[in-house]
Order: structure tokens, then sequence, then C-alpha cells
């Protein structure tokens, strides 16, 4: 159908020197309340179940598969001042929790299926003041739910398909005081859906490839008021597509690989005012576009490396400095980092990492504190933690937390956020970061962007185990 986070300690807390996180408070108790961010972690004892970073301190929030099973909760996000999150205790199955940073406020928000097998909770997305998601009832299946924070006010928003058919659905996202979705049925296959929040008004959007094929539209991303995604038709292929809301203006923007093949656009990023993704056409294969949201603004930006039989597959799309950074392949250099101002000149090769044709494949990259992050291998260090400040002379190898020919493979908080694994306020005093050094396991560790100032925060589940769930 579709083209498709700390452990428990002995002395229960632990001191975060210079970790200052903002996070979940309401906004009557905002003054008194302490920032917190909620991850899950592993001490050897508990299982993975969620902690808290709150006050410069670390602690268990609840052990909610008691004993040494998991709950690995996963999918947070914040609502309402509280943190609604998915977990499986053992006995509800995974089913939606909610925090108020406290043992006796986290509590099972509610068992949408009696039993072990769970409803499984995802895809929330916070609209009008309400949090919209797809969980599954013994009656419907997987559908389509509201809550506005009270069990009362949860109620299964409509029935978007007959019985316990399989689940089609893409990300949500709120757009224009609505919720944009993909979603599958047998009618018209896999095509673009919309609610207001009501039964009446949660209906298929428009069928943009006539059918029951079903045009499988993602990737949604907003930029200028409009509503950028990824769609197909039969005459197109797989193609960028653009919403201003309305159904006579969502509209094919461009066949940017001309006939029934695909361009299969991804990545977008806004950055100056403008989309950068990257796309498929027969005459550069895969490569750098940017689209002002005409036709004629939608153009390749740069043939990285040219020819049909080339393509850079540029990805990792991040803004910092004022500049637009990603990996890419140019034939001659492997995959390194580059970096874009929007033109043509200005679009080059930043550093080669992993000098010659082998690669660094730089990714995760993550502003912070005026730096930028990243992960890339060299020949000698492999997978490791980089650091740049923007300049050529000032991007180098922060720290060979696993030295030799091991890799630390360190992810960000932030990364992990993305894959529902943590949840992390944009306030971040540091960089928080998952690493292994071949001792511990993957732990969690901190930088301030010095040698010395990169290092293992505590070893939470005493040897090479590992103490965070990496979910990779």
């Amino acid at each position: 159908m579709s083209r498709k986070i700390i452990g428990m300690l002995s002395m229960g807390v632990l001191l975060l020197v210079g970790l200052s996180l903002f996070g979940c408070a309401s906004s009557d108790e905002a003054a008194e309340s302490q920032p917190y961010a909620v991850l899950s972690m592993n001490n050897g004892t508990t299982g993975f179940e969620p902690h808290i970073v709150k006050g410069g301190v670390v602690t268990l929030l609840k052990d909610i598969n008691v004993g040494p099973d998991s709950s690995n909760p996963n999918n947070y996000i914040l609502f309402n001042g509280k943190l609604y999150f998915t977990a499986d205790d053992g006995t509800h199955g995974r089913e939606l929790w909610v925090t108020d940073g406290t043992v006796v406020g986290t509590t099972l928000f509610m068992d949408f299926v009696a039993g072990v097998n769970g409803s499984d909770p995802q895809y929330f997305t916070v609209c009008n003041g309400k949090l919209y998601f797809v969980a599954a009832d013994a009656t419907y299946g997987a559908d389509f739910w509201v809550t506005d924070g009270t069990v009362a006010g949860t109620t299964m928003l409509k029935d978007l398909k007959e019985g316990m058919n399989p689940l089609y659905v893409t990300e949500f996202t709120a757009f224009n005081g609505k919720i944009y979705f993909g979603f599958f049925d047998f009618a018209y296959g896999g095509e673009l859906w919309v609610s207001d929040g009501t039964i009446a008004g949660t209906a298929l959007f428009k069928d943009l490839n006539p059918g029951v094929n079903g045009s499988s539209p993602q990737n949604f991303t907003i930029l200028n008021d409009k509503l950028y995604f990824s769609a197909y038709d039969l005459a197109n292929g797989y193609e960028l597509w653009v919403s201003d809301g309305t159904v006579a203006g969502t509209t094919l923007l461009k066949d940017i690989n001309p006939g029934m093949s695909d361009s299969e656009p991804s990545g977008y990023t806004v950055y100056n005012g403008k989309l950068y993704f990257k796309a498929y056409d027969s005459t550069n294969n895969l490569e750098l576009w940017v689209s002002d949201g005409t036709v004629a603004g939608t153009t390749l930006l740069k043939d990285i490396f040219p020819g049909a039989s080339g393509g850079s597959y540029p990805s990792g799309f991040t803004v910092y400095n004022g500049k637009l950074f990603f990996q890419a392949y140019d034939g001659t250099n492997g995959f390194e980092l580059w970096i874009s101002d929007g033109t043509v000149a200005g679009t080059t090769l930043f550093i080669d990492i992993n000098p010659g044709a082998n690669s660094s494949s730089p990714y995760d990259f993550t502003p912070c504190n005026g730096k930028l992050f990243f992960q890339a291998a060299e020949e000698t260090t492999l997978d490791e933690l980089w650091v740049s400040d923007g300049t050529v002379a000032g991007t180098i190898l922060l720290k060979d937390i696993n030295p030799g020919v091991n890799s630390s493979y360190p992810h960000s908080l932030q990364f992990l956020a993305t894959q529902g694994q943590a949840y992390v306020s944009e306030d971040v005093k540091g960089y928080i970061f998952v690493a292994n050094d071949g001792i511990h396991g993957d732990e969690l560790w901190s930088s301030d962007g010095t040698v010395v100032g990169t290092k293992i925060i505590m070893d939470f589940n005493p040897g090479p185990g590992g103490g965070v769930n990496y979910g990779f």
C-alpha cells in the first residue's frame, strides 16, 4: 500500500551536572514545576521502563511492568501539560499511558482492548486542543480516535473501515485546523483523508488516483500556508503534490520524472522559505531539488553526481548556521558532508571526512549550543562523534568513544525522539546522546563540545549490556 528512552539507580537518583531540560508543566503550575524529560532505560533490575530527568536528577518514573520485564514505553507526545505515551504493563497489553512527572500521576490512561493484546495506539497528533491517534478496539479493529485529555472525552471518532481488516495509515498532520492523513479502504485504496474533529467531518478529502489502487499520500510538510506531500497517480507516477486545504486547490505540483514513472520525492525540508528534497528523474537520477511552490520554481538545484547512471542520493537535510547541511555522493569522494546556501554555486562538498572514494556517511545532524553534532566514520575510527562550528577547520572528530576500529554509534536524544524512543524539549542545555564505548554498552552520554566535556553520565546497567532502549 504505502511505498513505502535512565535506569533506576541503587541510590535512587543521579545528579546530572549541567543538564537542564524544559519539559512538561501545565500552564498554572509552570512557575513551580521543574522541567523534565522522559526516556526509557534499564538498570538490569526493572527492565526497560520510563525514567525522568527533572531538576538535575534522574529517577525511575514508574515500574509499569513490575519486576524484570519491560514495559518498553515509546511514542511520547506532550499534550495539555502532560506526557502521553504507550507502554505494556504485562496485563493490559500495549495501551495509552499518561504522566504528570510524578509516580502517582503516571497511570494507564485507558484500556481500549481488554486483555493482554492491547490497542497499540500510534500516530499521535495535537490539533485544536485535542489529541488524535489510531488505536484498536475489539469491535472495530484499528480506527481513528480523539481525546480531550479525559477518559469521558476519549472516543472513537469514526469507523474508517469495516471489521478487523488490516490498517494502512500514514502520518497525521495538523494543517489549517484540520488533520490530514493517508488512509486505506477497499473502495478507494490508500487516499488522502481529512478530519475536523467531528464524525461528519472525517472523510475522504480527495481521490487523487481514482479506483481501488490509491495514491498512498505521505511525507506531509507545511510551507507558506500550503501542504506539500508525495502521492501517486496512474498518469504521472509518484510525484510532488500540494494543497491549500481545498479540494480544487489540491493538485499535482510537478511531474518531475515525466510520464508514468516515479520521481519518489522525499526528505522535504524547509529552508529560507523554500522546500528542499531529493527526487529522481531519468536524466539526473536521484538528486537535490528545490521548490518555491510554483511549477517553474520547482527545479533540480544541482546535479551533484552527473548523469543518469549517477545520482548523489542526498539525505539528512538539516538547517544550521543559516545553511543547509546534508550528506551526498559525488562519485569521487563517497558519501560525505555537503552544504548549500540555496544556490548552485553555493552547493558544495563541505569536507571530505574519509578521504578518497570511501564514505564517512555522516548523519544524525543535531544543532546544539551553536554547534552541529553528528555521527561519521573515518577508516581508523569508524562511526564516532563529530562536531562542527560551521567552518571546515572547525569540523573535527570530537572523541573516539570506542577506540580503534570499533564504533560507538552515537545517537542524539533528538534522533531517538524522532523514533518515538524519547521525549526531549527544545531547550536542551548540552548535547545528550547514546553511545557504546565497548565496555558499558549503550549508555547515556553528554557533551559540551569539548573532548574533556564529552563523557558518560553513568553506567546505568553495569557491564556491557547497556541501559538505553536503543530501538535499532
